[in-house]
């Protein structure tokens, strides 16, 4: 990732996610990560 400018040494605040997207993080958060979790 640092070859592609990315910085991985210290934490980056982007600033907040609009709506649509704290929505679809919500929803990975409850029903994707979490069947995850049950399956391993």
């Amino acid at each position: 990732m640092n070859k592609m400018g990315i910085i991985t040494d210290r934490i980056v605040n982007v600033g907040s996610f609009a709506e649509p997207q704290r929505e679809f993080l919500e929803f990975h958060r409850a029903n994707v990560f979490l069947k995850r979790e049950i399956n391993t």
